[in-house]
């Protein structure tokens, strides 16, 4: 069968669990290869097709329903979704046709090649020139998350176990291992010199990157943070930093206490918010533009006693309840099962949507007024940047709002949405992003947004100082007239 290969020699019989979990085996003696037997195991990393163990190399070496992780050359249940993380001037991907690649800043080593050479902004230095972040060999990516100059990812290795790492700035002890030395700026702290989180093994359901703070949902639906704490975003009930000295995580971290089981976390600049599994939504951390929805100013997770069932839930409504959430540097929004958008936190640049300037401490209760957007289509997915918004529909087209000083909307002008009437609803027109083409998902850095094509290609604009658009140069996209659509082009890979 073309692009897969067998394993292993003669005198073989081994029975193994695959990462899939499902029980498949081979057999042979002197060359001869027998049938797969369904009731035993193929060797760990291998896959039973045409009566052999063999491993996979793309999707066509899997049965249905299950995706190649090419990296390790396993079947894995499910799609392997492409994944994008921005953060504030570096960009990452995972394509189907590109390993794990960074372009733009790297100042902190964030980029992952043991250097501090940047990418992206002069010609040359994409696709092929453009090398792969050094992970540990046989790492396949499962979750990507990038926060101010850092980036993490969880993935599964050879074995099939979780392996959870970060690497580029370490002022606070975001890259969890013990101390605030930056990594990945200089030869031998990738590759087989990354160290690992030190977290408990834990079963990572989702994984996302605040300012210089990181946080996981369990497969249980426990969330643990780590890294700056200046204002207890990290929901401990201190203000004590965790990952930067040694005997700070693993048993000793303790979970963020939400009197409740989260399905869903969001973190970025100084707070952090969860969508319990009842679908109310909780927020704790800096709240100095009412970002936390508790119709005041006061932080909450710094001092004692303000966590669990002390720490109220955002009023979304009499019975509302939440989907998503996600949080901007100082604003916060949620996605509401009716496909309503409800936001409140600092709105300077009319990041709330609402047509004003005015911040709100609150999303206002049953009285409050969801985001106008485009209702010919169900909102599937909103991420947010440092000022501005994005909703990403159920057609594939993408609105955004808010900040748009480096034409971070993709609207071909520098003018915000969102902080003057007439420019919300069917006055906010979709992003083009070329002729046929729709997004299948999103992401927002501070000032630049990105979107992952139905064709598979990577489209990124707004802010473009250090490269991380990936363009080639250092100019912005989006910000003038004709930059958009099928002018801006796919970033290469």
């Amino acid at each position: 069968m073309r692009g897969i290969y067998p394993i292993g020699l003669a005198l073989w019989l081994v029975g193994a669990s695959t990462a899939a979990g499902c029980n498949l085996v081979w057999f042979a003696f002197g060359g001869e290869r027998l049938p797969c037997a369904g009731h035993f195991a193929c060797p760990k990393g291998t896959w039973c097709v045409d009566s052999t163990c063999l491993r996979c190399s793309g999707d066509q070496d899997c049965p249905s329903g299950m995706s190649c992780a090419t990296e390790i050359g396993q079947c894995l249940a499910g799609p392997l979704r492409p994944l994008v993380a921005a953060g504030d001037s570096h960009t990452c991907a995972v394509t189907q046709s590109s390993p794990l690649k960074c372009w733009g800043a790297n100042n902190q080593g964030q980029l992952g090649l043991g250097s501090t050479r940047e990418y992206g902004g002069a010609p040359g230095e994409m696709g092929a020139a453009l090398p792969a972040v050094e992970l540990p060999s046989g790492w396949a990516v499962q979750l990507l998350a990038a926060g101010r100059a850092h980036t993490c990812v969880n993935a599964l290795d050879a074995t099939g176990a979780q392996r959870l790492a970060c690497w580029g700035s370490n002022g606070s002890g975001q890259l969890g291992i013990g101390d605030v030395l930056t990594r990945g700026d200089a030869l031998d702290e990738m590759a087989a010199g990354l160290k690992p989180v030190g977290l408990h093994q834990r079963q990572v359901a989702q994984l996302v990157a605040g300012k210089d703070t990181n946080c996981i949902l369990t497969g249980d639906g426990e969330i643990d943070c780590w890294g700056d704490n200046g204002v207890g975003q990290l929901g401990l009930g201190d203000t004590l930093s965790r990952g930067d000295d040694p005997d700070e995580l693993g048993v000793r971290l303790q979970f963020v206490d939400l009197a409740g089981i989260a399905k869903r976390i969001a973190h970025r600049g100084d707070h952090g918010c969860a969508v319990i599994v009842d679908g109310r939504v909780k927020c704790w951390g800096g709240n100095a533009s009412g970002q936390l929805g508790l119709d005041d100013t006061r932080g909450r997770g710094d001092e004692p006693g303000e966590m669990g069932i002390l720490l109220p839930p955002v009023d979304l409504g009499f019975f509302a309840e939440a989907n998503e959430v996600v949080v901007g540097s100082d604003f916060s929004c949620a996605l509401l099962p009716n496909g309503d958008v409800r936001c409140w936190g600092a709105n300077d640049r009319g990041q709330l949507g609402l047509g004003d300037t005015a911040a709100r401490s609150g999303p206002g209760g049953d009285q409050g007024v969801p985001v106008d957007l485009d209702q010919s289509a169900a909102i599937k997915v909103v991420v947010a940047g440092d000022r501005h918004a994005c909703a990403l529909f159920s057609n594939g087209g993408v609105r955004c709002w808010g900040d748009n000083a480096f034409g971070q909307l993709g609207l071909g002008d520098t003018g915000n949405r969102g902080d003057g009437p007439d420019e919300m609803g069917d006055h906010l027109p979709p992003i083009s992003l070329g002729s046929g083409r729709t997004a299948s998902a999103i992401a927002a850095g501070a000032f630049h947004t990105c979107a992952l094509l139905d064709d598979g290609a990577l489209k990124c604009w707004g802010r473009n100082d250090s490269g991380q658009l990936g363009l080639g140069d250092t100019d912005n996209r989006g910000d003038g007239p004709d930059e958009m659509g099928d002018r801006l082009p796919a970033i290469a890979l």
